[in-house]
């Protein structure tokens, strides 16, 4: 993946740049977006945003996603493979908590110093 001074480049940019230059587009160098992934896991980000978040009583800290929504979330996007969405959708939340729980983790480091 190229990255310039102001951050990633698009799969069209990338394209146009070769372009320009007059070179071969090289695959392993071709920016990845949403569009590669499969549509299972299209649909479950796509899900995901829609869900509500969790906040803790006490100290507002964020606690995760309501699941509750997704049997409507199924109708509304209509989705066939529903077992394999939620098995994406929890994935992205088990990544979610990880990252979460990393960034109190470095906060606090960064407090008891």
């Amino acid at each position: 993946m190229f990255s310039g001074g102001t951050g990633d480049i698009t799969k069209d940019q990338y394209f146009d740049l070769c372009e320009q230059l007059g070179n071969e587009p090289i695959p392993e160098e071709v920016p990845r977006d949403y569009s590669d992934l499969p549509y299972e896991v299209q649909v479950a980000l796509d899900m995901y945003s829609y869900l509500p978040d969790i906040f803790g009583d006490m100290s507002g800290s964020f606690i995760g996603k309501d699941l509750s929504i997704i049997p409507y979330l199924f109708q509304v996007f209509d989705v066939e493979n529903e077992k394999v969405v939620l098995e994406w959708i929890k994935t992205i939340t088990n990544i979610q908590r990880l990252e979460v729980s990393n960034q109190i983790k470095r906060k606090q480091k960064k407090h008891a110093k």
